[in-house]
């Protein structure tokens, strides 16, 4: 009967010091969720770019392109290292001030561009759009999603 209680004793420690090193994790952890690219959004874009973003006080951003990843075309890539204006850019999700961002971008009926909304779907309507900071996890999602070629002729 010893033995038993001494088996149940070590168990209850083992238990307690289990639910601790949680707690622990969860209080005082600093990893954040991963940020996790909406394919639907970059479907729905015209333009996916990395760009630089400057803010200046109280104006909508200079947002210089620094790579097109899609189109690959002639047109897209007249635009590298010029600077456009993306009025919406502050009243997105995932700005965090000025720094290096992959932009889905759409074109309006003005010719000036925004970021692309993200697709209605049920039970997650009216979010703001996204935008994403640069880096490794990021651009690893972005290269593995694939878009059809702008001019590509369809097989038969």
């Amino acid at each position: 009967m010893k033995w038993a209680r001494i088996r149940l004793a070590v168990a209850a420690l083992l238990f307690v010091a289990w639910l601790g090193w949680l707690f622990y994790l969860a209080a005082f952890s600093n990893a954040r969720p991963p940020v996790i690219l909406s394919r639907l959004q970059l479907d729905n874009s015209n333009f996916d770019v990395i760009a630089s973003v400057a803010q200046t006080d109280n104006q909508p951003p200079k947002v210089t392109i620094e790579d097109v990843h899609w189109p690959q075309t002639r047109a897209a890539e007249k635009l590298l290292h010029t600077t456009i204006s993306v009025p919406d850019l502050l009243s997105c999700e995932g700005w965090k001030g000025p720094g290096r961002y992959i932009l889905p971008l759409v074109t309006n009926w003005k010719g000036s561009y925004e970021v692309a909304p993200l697709p209605r779907t049920p039970g997650f309507e009216g979010a703001k759009p996204r935008i994403y900071v640069e880096n490794a996890d990021t651009l690893k999602q972005l290269n593995s999603i694939t878009k059809p070629d702008v001019f590509a002729l369809p097989s038969q």
